[in-house]
């Protein structure tokens, strides 16, 4: 989709990776081992707050976009995401 995109694998590996390079957009899961997403979208949303922030997650609980959303994730997908859903986000990124 015309990405550049870094992968990591735990919430901590992700802020190092905030600290050194500059990026137009976060997208996490919720469950990852060391920080979770929801603890991670808090520090992003505080550090980083030009930052657009989207969550993914496999859970299926209507709480888990409540608590998304409230933690500082300003988009939420729920897996499996579909090409037309990740379009969609694109373009309410490009507009903010």
């Amino acid at each position: 989709l015309g990405s550049d995109v870094r992968v990591v694998h735990d919430g901590l590996a992700a802020l190092t990776e905030l600290e050194s390079t500059r990026f137009d957009g976060f997208i996490s899961d919720l469950d990852l081992p060391a920080l979770d997403g929801f603890a991670l979208a808090g520090i992003v949303a505080a550090r980083y707050p030009g930052l657009f922030r989207i969550a993914v997650t496999a859970r299926a609980d209507p709480e888990a976009e409540i608590r998304a959303r409230e933690s500082g994730f300003q988009a939420f997908l729920r897996k499996p995401v579909t090409r037309e859903q990740w379009l969609q986000v694109r373009k309410v990124v490009s507009e903010s």
